[in-house]
């Protein structure tokens, strides 16, 4: 069985998604409305942060410690069996980071028009004398990048603060932040910081509520399976939006239904094909008959019968 790319149909009703503009799609996708949806109006779920533990002293880290120690060399504990924490969803990038993540990608931009035209007018200079080579702009992006790490710059370093990593790392993990700067883009576009999704409040609380759904999680857990890792531009905008935990759930709750569908059509088709047994009722129908009378003639009149159908809701 090849990879699963994640549901489509059954996700409809969730809120439109800010897709990114290079990736092309056809048919229904996560996100795609289908009509008025109730569930719009909902309010979006409170999201709480953990007390932080209350700070020790140095005196009491020695002493709870050392009572550690004595405790577990004076009995033996059990081992037991770990318990598994299940992974976070990734929570909404706020507006606040998207704000400062776009006015450094604006002063990016504004450092790579006046570096480029400065390196156009020399190549204008160097094109003067024979067999100059001509202008490659994929060097000179990557030169770019270069020189914002080793020197500096600004706006790079703000979005290196931002992503929660150092400048040259961010050259290797996300070098296309550099193409997004210098492209009209929706404001959730490109990647998310570490532990955050790019869809919003609304978009993820309405998953949320659909993936805790006690029938759709039972689905899930029955009929569905882990899947495969994203391989598709679909699939890596997908965790793009959701995170990767929620994408995880709901191609699990995909596979589930497709799998609950696929059983109840197959049995539905024995049972109609049957002739007996679930969804086969009796039901009470008026026919047309033709009778002879006494002298020959004859005459059509309309009669009771009773006979045996096959209804899908009743097998339901």
């Amino acid at each position: 069985m090849g990879p699963i790319e994640g549901p489509s149909g059954w996700l409809e009703q969730l809120p439109p998604l800010v897709l990114h503009p290079d990736i092309g799609h056809t048919g229904p996708l996560w996100g795609e409305p289908l009509g008025d949806n109730p569930l719009l109006n909902l309010p979006a779920p409170a999201v709480s942060a953990p007390e932080p533990a209350p700070s020790s002293t140095p005196d009491q880290t020695l002493a709870l410690t050392a009572a550690t120690n004595d405790a577990t060399s004076a009995t033996a504990v059990p081992t037991t069996a770990a318990t598994t924490t299940p992974p976070v969803a990734a929570l909404p990038v706020d507006a606040t980071w998207l704000a400062q993540r776009e006015a450094a990608l604006l002063a990016l931009r504004a450092d790579y028009s006046a570096a480029h035209q400065q390196a156009l007018a020399l190549d204008r200079d160097l094109a003067q004398s024979p067999n100059a080579p001509g202008f490659n702009e994929t060097a000179f992006a990557e030169r770019f990048l270069a020189e914002a790490v080793a020197k500096g710059n600004a706006a790079w370093k703000t979005l290196a603060d931002l992503y929660g990593t150092d400048p040259a790392t961010l050259v290797s993990r996300h070098s296309a932040l550099l193409s997004l700067a210098l492209t009209d883009h929706a404001i959730n576009a490109g990647p998310p910081p570490p532990g955050r999704a790019m869809g919003s409040v609304q978009q993820l609380g309405v998953t949320d509520l659909v993936l805790a759904d006690p029938l759709m999680r039972e689905i899930a857990q029955t009929f569905g399976r882990d899947p495969s890792p994203p391989a598709t531009h679909l699939a890596h905008e997908q965790v793009r939006l959701y995170g990767q935990v929620r994408y995880d759930a709901m191609t699990r709750l995909h596979v589930g239904m497709e799998a609950v569908r696929d059983e109840y059509s197959a049995a539905m088709g024995r049972a109609a094909d049957s002739d007996t047994g679930p969804g086969w009722v009796e039901v009470q129908v008026e026919r047309q008959q033709l009778t002879a009378d006494s002298y020959g003639e004859t005459r059509s009149q309309t009669v009771t019968v009773t006979e045996r159908r096959f209804d899908p809701d009743a097998f339901t």
